[in-house]
């Protein structure tokens, strides 16, 4: 079972015995066929090292989302600026270009 090969193996981690020779200790202790054990980890150690390239593409793929927002964003305020900017140049009222009744 991967899982008990996995467990194994973070059990071994915990108490700070990575060598091979503890994994083949415990292994024989536990009747379970080290090559099994040796191919379920390294199919771990695989999906892990996929699980951390997933990671590092999500988290760039929302950093570029989150540039790309404030460049729309500060483009739209850019626009509304030039609109007010250029409606108030030309000698238009901003209400619609109706003197206010005072």
């Amino acid at each position: 079972n991967k899982f008990q090969a996995i467990g194994c193996f973070r059990l071994l981690e915990l108490v700070g015995a990575t060598d091979p020779a503890s994994l083949e200790k415990l292994t024989t202790s536990l009747s379970l066929p080290l090559t099994r054990v040796t191919s379920d980890l390294a199919t771990y150690k695989g999906m892990l090292s996929k699980m951390t390239a997933a990671k590092e593409l999500m988290a760039e793929i929302i950093a570029e989302q989150r540039k790309k927002s404030a460049q729309r964003e500060a483009e739209k305020l850019k626009q509304q600026e030039e609109a007010n900017s250029g409606s108030a140049s030309n000698g238009e009222l901003p209400n619609g270009g109706t003197p206010a009744a005072t």
